[in-house]
């Protein structure tokens, strides 16, 4: 009892990232201090945000389900899809909204392959080198994008590896 701190905020739970504003619940007297200590770090939230976020909470309870619904089903798309092309997934994502699949049956070098995939087809995506050393050979695809968007990426993406 009075040993759990939930730690919160609207960004990804309502995809709201631009609010930016958090919330803390747990034992009174942890807030307390917590609170103290945040007072000096930050004055407050604006109006405008702190009215979204009350709108957000009061009407939008169901919008959390809804989005991770969505997400999911995007998930789901872009690992079928990108398997039929030919990608290794050795991970699917469980809480992030991208992909890492392993190009290295296409390339040796990741970044080139987006360069050019960017020049070619006008379709972004990340290098997995651009985060750290071992994601040489991997990339990294979004999926908080509408479903079109996404089907769009991956008609691109087929085309490109077509003329390869």
């Amino acid at each position: 009892r009075d040993q759990l701190i939930l730690i919160g905020g609207l960004s990804k739970s309502h995809s709201a990232t631009g609010i930016r504003i958090g919330f803390l619940l747990g034992p009174q007297y942890l807030i307390d201090k917590l609170t103290f200590m945040h007072a000096y770090n930050c004055i407050c939230a604006n109006v405008p945000a702190q009215i979204a976020c009350i709108t957000a909470l009061n009407e939008g309870l169901e919008a959390p389900k809804y989005m991770n619904e969505a997400y999911v089903e995007r998930r789901n798309y872009l690992v079928s899809e990108l398997t039929k092309l030919g990608f290794e997934i050795t991970a699917q994502p469980e809480g992030a909204f991208y992909i890492f699949p392993s190009i290295k049956h296409i390339t040796d070098d990741d970044f080139e392959f987006c360069v050019d995939l960017l020049e070619s087809t006008h379709l972004a995506i990340v290098p997995g080198s651009s985060f750290t050393e071992f994601g040489k050979g991997f990339v990294r695809i979004s999926y908080a994008y509408e479903m079109d968007v996404l089907k769009e990426g991956m008609k691109r993406l087929a085309k490109y590896l077509n003329t390869k």
